[in-house]
């Protein structure tokens, strides 16, 4: 990444862009020199320009007061608001802008549909009131579904078409069709297939018009619309975003017919989901799912594996996953009204149930030993009955979490957190192996963090721990909603380079702390409708009690925190709750009660 793609990144309503998307924010944008003393009109300016190199002199019309604007900062028109800026610039040297026009703005977000997702609540929760036009895109605050098999008759089209009925009836809903043969949506619902789109024709100006012609309607509330089925040539996958783009005006709930037949055109339909209803039988076939998710997903969607009786038989429990049960339908003229019977009972009703609610986020600033303070908030949340359908954080941040959910109660709970932060325990996982490439091994670490999550998943929990982690190879950040939860607990802990980092597929993760911390914004890109930040408010690091651990460790964990305290920034979140740090020596047990009671205080 560039310089002017970290100025870039840094522009609070851009945070949520991922590295793709920064980079190719960056290449739409004009470089343009200013001399010094030249004058620009904020009236007459209808682009959104970055200062990357120089100094300006703001005046207000009618104000005295003047501002100066320096490098990272921004003005002129801010996309999908009603921003209205007055006064001049005047550059106080030669300076050098990045410009961006309405349309080359609006052809970037065109392209990235969760890029929009994410800028328009960022500039609604920065007080930016949002345009029309802005509104008029997420009104309906639409959510992705895709269901998806890759194994042959697994019964995906059919599972789509009755879930699509069933969300239709607590609003809008189309299912596109994203498979090329075999059994079409529109077949089980008796209505002719239109042709495919294709990305010609999807990038030309009439791209709403061409989109609502091929719609096709089943009742007021239930459409559909051929993405692919019958095309002779595998469709461009970038024509998702752009249908989302259209759709999302329209439609609450949007939902996908997916197979394995394009890889690209599924995996662009995995990176655009919130939830992602994944149908299994054989064994073999989920650790393919399983691989697949682990490698592409990193925007924390929602995987709920789904066991299909009409393939596996009979089943009374799945695991972590849902069942849908095997139905029957009887052709002839009433096949639409049999689907609908289906569609309205109990079991369908549990799939509608995790699309439709509300759903939360509990986030904890990313820290070292000060994430103790979190156990205590954990508890308390749990005693006062606060359900979180995402828990979100790095680091140490994200081992409390992991610590929570694996525990039977909250009385086991606390053991653990005391056990783990233990200097016995502390000490037994730095495991010294000079003079390799690295100092600490992580074999002790991995034993412990299998003994305490086993062989359970990420995706496999009610409330799902989304772990941001650090590719130690490029230095770049990834969400993880998938995987197994013993990797992704133990990669939390290590501190690259002094630790030896863990694969995760085919790359190396760690924690990547201290410069990989969790944002508020991340989650602006996903379907979640309320979060909860907590922070500790500690001005200096936590000691040891002891001080028996390993001297290495604690001085260069000390030197992190220290950088990490001079990083801090602002939250937008729903909810933002400090707990102050009074104790400078880790006294678990005693640092549990204090935040508990500092989470009474701030009741939720």
């Amino acid at each position: 990444m560039n310089a002017i793609e970290k100025l870039i990144r840094e522009i609070p309503f851009f945070r949520h862009f991922t590295s793709s998307e920064i980079s190719q924010f960056f290449t739409i944008g004009r470089l343009s020199q200013i001399r010094k003393n030249q004058v620009i009109d904020l009236k007459k300016t209808n682009s959104f320009n970055l200062v990357v190199k120089g100094i300006f002199e703001s005046e207000n019309a009618g104000k005295k007061d003047v501002v100066y604007i320096t490098s990272g900062s921004f003005f002129g028109t801010i996309p999908f608001s009603e921003q209205s800026q007055r006064g001049t610039l005047r550059a106080l040297c030669d300076s050098t802008l990045l410009i961006y026009g309405e349309e080359e703005l609006y052809r970037f977000f065109l392209g990235s549909w969760k890029g929009l997702r994410g800028y328009i609540r960022s500039i609604e929760k920065l007080g930016f009131n949002v345009s029309p036009a802005g509104r008029k895109y997420f009104g309906e605050n639409s959510r992705i579904i895709s269901v998806y098999g890759n194994a042959p008759s697994c019964g995906k089209s059919f599972m789509a078409s009755v879930l699509g009925m069933a969300m239709a009836k607590s609003g809008r809903t189309i299912i596109l069709d994203l498979s090329y043969s075999g059994s079409s949506i529109f077949n089980i619902f008796d209505k002719k297939i239109t042709s495919p789109l294709s990305q010609k024709q999807v990038d030309g100006p009439s791209i709403e018009e061409l989109i609502h012609s091929r719609i096709v309607e089943v009742s007021d509330t239930l459409h559909l619309i051929n993405i692919s089925f019958g095309s002779k040539v595998k469709v461009n996958p970038a024509i998702l975003s752009p249908v989302l783009f259209v759709l999302s005006k329209s439609y609450r709930y949007i939902l996908t017919d997916l197979s394995d037949y394009d890889s690209s055109l599924r995996d662009r339909a995995f990176e655009l989901s919130d939830i992602i209803f994944s149908i299994v039988g054989r064994k073999k076939y989920a650790s393919i799912a399983h691989d697949m998710f682990n490698s592409r997903l990193v925007d924390a969607q929602r995987v709920f594996y789904t066991a299909n009786e009409h393939v596996t038989g009979r089943m009374k429990i799945y695991d972590g996953g849902l069942i849908l049960q095997k139905y029957t339908i009887s052709p002839g003229d009433n096949q639409l009204e049999q689907l609908g019977q289906i569609s309205a009972g109990e079991n369908i009703s549990r799939f509608v149930h995790v699309i439709t609610e509300k759903k939360r986020a509990l986030i904890f600033e990313t820290s070292l030993l000060e994430s103790v303070y979190y156990a205590g908030f954990l508890s308390a949340s749990e005693m006062s009955g606060q359900k979180f359908n995402y828990f979100y954080s790095s680091s140490y941040g994200y081992i409390l979490m992991v610590l929570y959910i694996v525990s039977r109660d909250i009385g086991e709970f606390k053991k653990r957190v005391v056990e783990f932060f233990s200097e016995r325990r502390i000490n037994n996982l730095l495991e010294i192996v000079f003079p390799e490439q690295h100092i600490f091994k992580k074999d002790r670490l991995m034993k412990y963090s299998a003994e305490l999550c086993g062989e359970s998943r990420i995706e496999n929990f009610k409330t799902i721990p989304v772990a941001k982690l650090m590719n130690s190879a490029t230095g770049s950040s990834r969400l993880f909603s998938t995987g197994l939860l013993k990797e992704i607990f133990a990669s939390s802990f290590l501190i690259y380079p002094a630790f030896e980092p863990q694969k995760l597929g085919s790359e190396y993760f760690d924690s990547g702390y201290p410069l990989n911390s969790v944002q508020v914004e991340d989650m602006f890109r996903s379907d979640i409708d309320e979060i909860v930040h907590v922070s500790v408010n500690s001005s200096e690091t936590m000691e040891f009690k002891n001080e028996r651990v390993l001297n290495f460790y604690k001085k260069y964990i000390d030197n992190l925190s220290a950088m990490k305290f001079a990083g801090k920034v602002g939250t937008l979140a729903d909810k933002n709750i400090v707990i102050d740090a009074s104790e400078k020596k880790l006294k678990v047990e005693k640092i549990i009660e204090i935040s508990e009671k500092s989470y009474h205080k701030n009741i939720l």
